[in-house]
């Protein structure tokens, strides 16, 4: 539990604003070794989306964390320390969009979800803005039947017998 602290999202902007740069001054100042991993893995991304032309939007680093994240998934051994920071980078991403947004993205985003956190090498910071993206996933997702939101909303709650308190503290909250 020691070195984990919540994530906070920037506040939500509708602009082409550079997204890694709001990143990096929430965690470019922090000695935690979670932080620099989040500060390493979007400087990477922002610098191949400039190496490849692309706006640095959220729309962008969106695409690329997931691009990523679904590569990794894939992997035999992906990188623990990676997977947490980009669940990280995703979980602020996604605060940027409006919940019309994600309903569109639903389907692909809990799918995705459920596959990078069945993965053994992701850790509790990773866990934990994972279950954060889940869960804003299933609140935008008020509306519809139990069929649609069961298989997100049961790997969710499986997260609740968690022995790692920070896992089972975020649950509950």
């Amino acid at each position: 539990m020691e070195g984990v602290e919540m994530e906070t999202a920037p506040p939500v902007h509708h602009s082409s604003e550079d997204f890694c740069a709001a990143v990096l001054s929430q965690y470019s100042n922090s000695n935690n070794e979670h932080h620099l991993h989040i500060c390493a893995a979007i400087g990477a991304m922002s610098q191949e989306l400039i190496d490849q032309n692309l706006p640095l939007t959220p729309i962008t680093y969106f695409g690329a964390t997931c691009s990523s994240l679904d590569r990794l998934s894939s992997s035999a051994d992906p990188a623990g320390h990676l997977l947490d920071a980009l669940l990280t980078i995703l979980s602020l991403v996604i605060d940027r969009f409006s919940p019309a947004v994600l309903k569109t993205k639903y389907v692909y985003l809990s799918e995705l979800l459920i596959r990078v956190l069945r993965l053994k090498s992701v850790g509790v910071n990773g866990v934990v803005p994972g279950i954060k993206c889940a869960s804003r996933l299933l609140i935008v997702r008020e509306k519809v039947g139990w069929a649609d939101v069961e298989q997100l909303y049961g790997f969710l709650i499986s997260y609740i017998t968690d022995d790692r308190l920070k896992v089972w503290t975020i649950c509950l909250f």
